[in-house]
């Protein structure tokens, strides 16, 4: 009887691990897993920030995603690339997402201006801006970007980063090119309320327009 309790209970476990192992490949080396991840993600968004992130997407989590007309939306800003080309990893101990490449292509950040609050009414950010676990950013560039304010548009050619966001957000730009402006920046920022931020910037060329 005992025998018999056990085997069960070892053919049981056998299952679930067997289980988990699908459930892991079919995430990591099938294109449906990734959409289902990208549906995961644009959910959690959504319902933390009431906005929206789109995209058309192939390719694995695995191999790396191409991701089309990817579009972010709330009612701060509006960003939108034309392409972005992600490859990530994923450790289990200590937990962490790395980014090992982020490419983007023809990005355009609009913020938006929305009416002005009277005194005493509350911020519209949210009380934290940490995320769950660390994301390490070893390469992030960007070709072809913009920043919009209004009728102020401030381009910028070519960018070259790396970072890491949890608890707090640090960015090295070790160039940022544009057609006046060149430069390096370095910024580190507490991402809890109300966002203490210390940066650097250094300009290597300045051209008047």
């Amino acid at each position: 009887m005992i025998r018999r309790v056990i085997k069960s209970l070892l053919l049981l476990l056998v299952g679930l691990l067997l289980l988990v192992a699908g459930g892991w490949a079919w995430l990591w080396h099938t294109e449906s897993g990734a959409e289902w991840a990208w549906r995961q993600a644009g959910g959690a968004i959504a319902d933390s920030r009431d906005a929206t992130l789109t995209a058309e997407l192939s390719g694995t989590l695995r191999r790396g995603l191409d991701l089309r007309d990817v579009a972010y939306r709330d009612e701060n800003v509006t960003v939108t690339a034309s392409r972005a080309l992600l490859e990530v990893g994923f450790r289990a101990s200590p937990m962490s997402l790395t980014v090992r490449r982020l490419h983007l292509d023809e990005i355009s950040l609009d913020i938006v201006e929305g009416e002005p609050k009277d005194a005493g009414e509350s911020s519209t950010w949210p009380d934290s801006l940490a995320l769950p676990l660390p994301v390490n950013v070893r390469e992030l560039q960007v070709q072809g970007a913009e920043v919009r304010r209004g009728e102020v548009v401030f381009p910028i050619g070519s960018i070259e980063a790396s970072g890491r966001w949890h608890e707090r957000l640090s960015l090295k730009v070790s160039s940022f090119q544009s057609e006046e402006l060149s430069g390096s920046l370095s910024l580190d920022a507490d991402m809890n309320a109300p966002y203490p931020l210390q940066s650097e910037v250094r300009v290597t060329r300045y051209t008047l327009p």
